[in-house]
């Protein structure tokens, strides 16, 4: 099973022409690079194409010629050290050291593969929030309200709950993606604007540990059912778990955010202002694509509803 999942991550896409080659390969000269790909100084910006010294002629930052045309962002050299120890690394890169992953504005970037670690990220995301949905739809009863002969109401239900998953999904999908408007100043060049935008896929990595408090949440609902007495033992251990699991779930959130304003932050290098007007919009989109797709499942359930009443 680990070598399936691992294999299905290494599999999403091959590698773009940007990609740089792993580490342990020979890398090329900058000089043999050529004039239409876009190199700049880590420093200062400058655009190095051309440059045939070992620093910047803009600011005199010493050039290290055998990693600076080489991401050094891990998702992209999954084909090389695996899927699996690829996207963890990756995601501790940008949980851990955002101002790495920021600088590689300034070197070639695989816009495919910073979107494919977005999908990856969101179907992680969404398999133990569909999990749970499911689990508090059936356990809530409501299939159980539809005598067996009454096929219609089955299968509106059906629909419904299906809608209700892909609803999730696409929340998810859109919230990823919803930061990456702010990503591109028009004061950068095209390509580092361009380069910004991918990115600013990697901003919803912490979306992938949603399944610690989706775990934690679960234990606390099985303890609850199994205890008899509100006071036993058994109900005291699923206080702990539920704090924990809603508390995870908001540092998750939390850090998404953070973690995404602070890499639009350091790639565009903006000022207060828009850092301060991106922290703001981001949130304030989340909650308006919450609410599109929950209307999208509320006006499903009220067309069934409808249905249902002229039957």
């Amino acid at each position: 099973m680990c070598r399936c999942w691992g294999g299905w991550i290494a599999q999403c896409g091959r590698r773009g022409d940007d990609v740089a080659v792993p580490p342990d390969a020979v890398q090329p000269d900058l000089q043999s690079r050529p004039l239409s790909e876009e190199l700049f100084c880590p420093e200062c910006g400058y655009d190095l194409r051309g440059a045939g010294s070992e620093r910047c002629p803009e600011c005199g930052f010493a050039l290290d010629r055998a990693t600076l045309a080489s991401s050094r962002i891990p998702w992209v050299h999954r084909t090389k050290i695996g899927g699996r120890k690829a996207y963890y690394r990756t995601n501790r890169l940008v949980l851990f050291k955002p101002a790495v992953l920021a600088a590689e504005i300034n070197r070639p970037v695989d816009h495919r593969a910073a979107g494919r670690f977005r999908y990856v990220t969101v179907i992680l995301a969404t398999l133990p929030l569909e999990a749970w949905s499911i689990w508090l739809f059936v356990g809530s009863g409501a299939m159980r309200d539809f005598p067996a002969g009454n096929k219609l109401g089955w299968v509106l239900e059906g629909v419904c709950a299906v809608a209700g998953a892909l609803a999730i999904w696409l929340f998810l999908l859109g919230a990823s993606g919803s930061g990456s408007y702010l990503f591109h100043p028009r004061r950068m060049s095209i390509a580092q604007q361009n380069r910004a935008i991918a990115v600013s896929c990697y901003g919803c990595a912490p979306l992938a540990w949603v399944w610690l408090p989706a775990g934690l949440l679960a234990l606390a609902r099985i303890v609850v059912h199994a205890s008899r007495q509100p006071n036993d033992l058994a109900a005291q251990i699923a206080v702990p778990l539920y704090v924990a699991g809603f508390g995870l779930a908001g540092i998750i959130v939390i850090l998404w955010w953070v973690r995404t304003v602070d890499l639009m932050r350091r790639t565009t290098q903006c000022g207060i202002g828009r850092t301060l007007l991106f922290a703001i919009y981001l949130p304030v989109s989340w909650v308006v694509l919450f609410w599109l797709c929950t209307a999208l499942v509320a006006g499903l359930a009220f067309i069934s509803l409808f249905v249902l009443s002229l039957s």
